[in-house]
């Protein structure tokens, strides 16, 4: 189905105290009609966030009728704010950068109309706006996302759930469900946060200092592992980590012992850590991936298989943080360097075509081609 616009580049401003809520124009609601699902893309240009304020929500809100009382929200609520690059105003280069919502188990199914609703929170007493437009390409058949397969522990993406102190990343919100929020590591270590990933915000380590974990949670004898990344540099440090879970007994996605090749490692703690490796890092947008089902590891770099191994399973399951952009152990320092759009971890291995799925979707918002 072609695209369609649900609104146009407009500006909404207010001031606080006075109108905190705008609602889209009943004039301009937009009719998906027999569509089953959308997906919706929000080009941004403009924020102006008065220090002291909290956050401007931009919320997509679907009904079957035009009765206002039946509006639900079609997706989890974006915040505009945590694109700003400072607590005055975000002013990215010509291009705007563009977000991609995404309806969730806890949101309502794609209705006939949709609207959208922008709310500022906070308490400060200053201006406040935004200058955004939002397209829709309205579908008979469900977009993907990862949490329609069973089975994910972990959904980090840069477009949602960030939390900020300036430019810095501070708290980074699951999106599977489960509660496994990651946060940074160390008061001198938070990563930058910058729309880098084909037009997709990202967040950004330096090789040295930056990284960020989550809560402790369970893998058990079959994972599968997803990271969406871009090097700064095609020479990376000796086992740089993307994700770690604990590399010596459950599971490692990163770089070789050389830097410049992709690894998987599951459960060695013994050198030179298995061989499941291939795959050059590059300074672009590459989807790299981990999947585990015993006793076969394989690495896949943009959708293509680049490396297997025989690993023994890990046993029991077993509880960890999982460590992104550095290793788990406090005493290496074994740091990415380069931009990290995403994360998704599944608690089990999926199969080929699952597989396909994912590395379609992070391909599509990435701008990699894969399989």
């Amino acid at each position: 189905m072609r695209s369609l616009y649900l609104q146009d580049w407009i500006t909404v401003h207010g001031t606080v105290p006075g109108v905190t809520t705008f609602t889209q124009d009943a004039d301009t609601w937009l009719d998906v009609g027999s569509a089953s699902d959308a997906n919706f893309w929000i080009d941004l240009s403009d924020v102006v966030f008065p220090a002291g304020a909290t956050a401007i929500l931009l919320t997509l809100q679907t009904s079957p009728s035009r009765d206002e009382v039946c509006f639900r929200p079609l997706a989890g609520p974006l915040s505009l704010t945590n694109l700003s690059t400072s607590n005055t105003a975000y002013s990215p280069s010509p291009t705007p950068i563009t977000l991609k919502s995404v309806r969730g188990a806890s949101t309502a199914p794609l209705g006939r109309w949709v609207r959208w609703q922008l709310t500022f929170q906070g308490t400060a007493n200053a201006s406040w706006g935004a200058t955004f437009r939002i397209r829709a390409v309205p579908s008979r058949q469900p977009f993907f996302v990862p949490t329609a397969l069973p089975g994910c522990v972990l959904w980090l993406r840069a477009d949602l759930g960030i939390g900020l102190s300036g430019t810095s990343v501070q708290t980074w919100q699951d999106q599977s469900g489960n509660g496994n929020n990651a946060s940074q590591s160390g008061a001198a270590e938070p990563p930058y946060f910058i729309a880098k990933m084909n037009g997709m915000p990202a967040l950004q380590g330096d090789g040295a200092t930056y990284s960020m974990a989550t809560s402790t949670f369970t893998l058990g004898a079959s994972a599968s592992l997803f990271a969406a990344v871009q090097a700064t540099a095609a020479t990376q440090g000796l086992y740089s980590r993307l994700l770690e879970h604990l590399y010596s007994s459950t599971y490692y996605l990163g770089v070789d012992s050389t830097g410049t090749k992709y690894k998987l490692i599951v459960n060695n703690g013994t050198s030179p850590y298995g061989a499941a490796q291939g795959g050059t890092v590059a300074t672009a947008n590459q989807i790299v991936s981990g999947v585990y089902s015993s006793p076969t590891g394989t690495v896949y770099v943009n959708g293509q298989s680049a490396g297997s191994d025989s690993f023994t399973a890990p046993s029991p399951p077993l509880n960890h943080i999982m460590s992104i952009m550095k290793d788990v152990n406090p005493m290496f320092g074994d740091y990415w360097k380069g931009y990290f759009g995403e994360a998704i971890v599944y608690n089990r291995a999926l199969t080929s075509g699952e597989l396909i799925q994912v590395h379609r979707y992070l391909g599509a918002r990435y701008g990699v081609s894969v399989p």
